[in-house]
């Protein structure tokens, strides 16, 4: 199998499967509003990096539909926050790109608290719905299935978040205004996109500084999730991918700054 690091890689790319958009409003749907914080619902994760958890996803909510391998050694919270200033280094002061590589291991190197690969335990509300029907459509075993919601007028800070030869991030849009607007900065370039909720999935080389701004008037609610592995970005050809990819016309010519001063102003308003 041929592995990629993000460079090598499109910013985003339309996988060629179709789901039923319906179903999986529907789907959403019955879970009503029982959102969490990433705080809230991810006590343990929350140790990648506390003080960025807590600046990055104030806005970002989500329903977890796995969680922590029963078998895998479970953290506290206390060590949570422990790990969360140091990496699991000790060193408390390790740079951010520092934790960001530490991020990027695989393995027993990686302390169970921090390795995402074991985040994949289904939860009794994932089992037997149809949002586990397209999760297990892909090849690749996945990790961190949840329903992610971000509210009218909320912005995510932009951030990083692991390359894609650590796990590849796959997200399909369920409820999606054309507000809702995801941005990516490649070689200094600002990309800007919007993910229609037509049943489509796409990967996010979120190893790019990225964010998502909403200034509809109603949440973006999204499947989010990644896989272990790149069986599902065999699909992609090699390629330069700087400049390109199979977008189309969902890449837009929004303005990041200008955009979130327009949800911004949304937020103050209500």
């Amino acid at each position: 199998m041929l592995i990629r690091k993000k460079y090598q890689l499109p910013t985003m790319w339309k996988f060629n499967k179709k789901f039923d958009i319906k179903k999986l409003q529907e789907e959403a749907l019955k879970l009503g509003n029982s959102y969490g914080n990433v705080m809230e619902t991810n006590k343990a994760l929350c140790s990648n990096n506390h003080e960025l958890v807590m600046s990055v996803y104030k806005h970002f909510k989500q329903i977890n539909l796995t969680e922590f391998d029963p078998s895998a050694e479970s953290p506290t919270v206390e060590s949570c926050e422990a790990l969360g200033k140091t990496a699991g280094t000790g060193d408390e002061s390790i740079s951010k790109i520092a934790k960001y590589k530490l991020k990027s291991r695989r393995g027993e190197s990686l302390d169970p608290a921090l390795n995402e690969h074991n985040y994949n335990t289904p939860t009794e509300q994932y089992k037997g719905t149809y949002f586990e029907e397209v999760v297990n459509s892909f090849n690749a075993d996945a990790i961190r299935v949840r329903l992610v919601r971000l509210d009218p007028g909320k912005t995510l800070t932009p951030h990083i978040d692991y390359d894609p030869t650590y796990a590849v991030r796959v997200i399909v849009p369920i409820f999606a205004e054309k507000e809702a607007t995801n941005y990516f900065w490649r070689k200094s370039k600002e990309e800007a996109y919007h993910l229609e909720a037509d049943g489509s999935a796409y990967f996010l080389n979120i190893g790019f500084t990225h964010t998502v701004v909403n200034s509809g008037n109603t949440p973006r609610v999204s499947l989010m999730f990644s896989l272990k592995d790149q069986s599902d970005l065999q699909e992609i050809p090699e390629g330069n991918w700087n400049e390109t990819n199979n977008m189309g016309d969902l890449r837009i010519t929004n303005d990041y700054k200008e955009h979130k001063a327009e949800a911004d102003a949304q937020q103050l308003a209500v």
